[in-house]
């Protein structure tokens, strides 16, 4: 078993609904706690301002 703590799942099937910005936006609010970020997406996406991408 993987344990993940502080882990947020945001998901949706629909675009231009805001959970990446919603999910910025919890993690700046939370950047005491240790935060890991995974965006998943079957559709490419410019890279959003603020965030790096990792490769």
């Amino acid at each position: 078993m993987i344990t993940i703590p502080n882990l947020l799942l945001i998901a949706g099937t629909g675009t231009k609904s805001g959970k990446t910005t919603m999910a910025c936006k919890i993690i700046r609010q939370f950047s005491e706690l240790k935060i890991t970020a995974i965006k998943i997406t079957p559709h490419f996406h410019e890279t959003t301002p603020g965030l790096l991408p990792v490769f």
